[in-house]
């Protein structure tokens, strides 16, 4: 039996590299040890498009869609139909989650997929974009960082990734119960946290190929989602229901309870 009686989701989310897996397995692990509930951890990474789908969506809306990373480049539908099936299947069954292989760029094999036994009492929805919403076409006019200036300076992408948190995105946002942000000291910090998983990456031994990114191509990688991220550290603050601001080294500095109180963390 469920210790809930059903479970809930709890959406865990800061911008790429800031700790949000190592989080949630913390999260996973107290749960279990202290009030002997069952979690699963279901990142948002692992709904990726592959290479073929990305590269459609670059050929027919705008070609910085042939990179993974914003909004537009998930497969939503599937991610809401495995939240539903954790959240409505029966005891003693199997749900198998999608994995995505960053070092190859495209998803795993189905055979390598992660097995989920029902029932769970909390999902730990985790992503660099969970919870984020929409910018005003105010906000959107103006290029933030040269990517945009110089291949999307009519605006086409930008506005294809807004429309697709406000349709399709905010839909499954809804799903979730308690959204859980992390807050970086500035922006910056993501080009620290993301070369520190790059070096992480290893090479595929079927191919001897590896999708592993230099520091041009990080950079590169990062103005893709730099305008939501900046635009989350904004508004996440006050639209989540726990906030923990982090040291440069990703461990929390201070957490922000729902009641207006904070605690620091040592």
């Amino acid at each position: 039996m469920r210790t809930l009686g059903h479970p809930i989701i709890v959406g865990i989310s800061g911008i790429q590299g800031s700790g949000k897996t190592t989080q949630s397995r913390a999260l996973q692990n107290y749960l279990k040890s202290h009030f002997g509930m069952t979690t699963c951890i279901l990142s948002i990474d692992d709904f990726y498009r592959d290479q073929k789908e990305r590269q459609l969506l670059s050929e027919r809306i705008h070609p910085l869609l042939k990179t993974r990373g914003v909004p537009g480049t998930h497969h939503v539908e599937a991610i809401s139909a495995v939240i539903d099936a954790l959240k409505r299947g029966a005891d003693e069954s199997i749900i198998s989650i999608p994995q995505f292989d960053k070092s190859t760029d495209n998803p795993k094999a189905v055979s390598d997929w992660k097995d989920q036994k029902l029932p769970v009492d909390v999902i730990l929805f985790e992503g660099w974009c969970v919870g984020a919403q929409p910018q005003s076409a105010q906000e959107l006019a103006k290029p933030i960082n040269q990517l945009e200036e110089q291949e999307d300076a009519e605006g086409t992408f930008r506005n294809y990734v807004n429309k697709q948190l406000q349709e399709q995105y905010a839909s499954l946002w809804k799903k979730i119960d308690t959204l859980v942000w992390l807050q970086p000291s500035k922006f910056e910090m993501v080009y620290t946290w993301r070369k520190q998983q790059e070096s992480q990456l290893e090479i595929d031994p079927n191919n001897n190929t590896s999708t592993k990114m230099d520091d041009a191509d990080l950079n590169r990688f990062i103005m893709h989602y730099e305008r939501i991220s900046r635009h989350m550290m904004n508004t996440m603050p006050k639209e989540s229901d726990w906030v923990i601001e982090l040291n440069d080294d990703q461990t929390p500095k201070l957490v922000r309870h729902p009641d207006g109180h904070s605690s620091p963390q040592r």
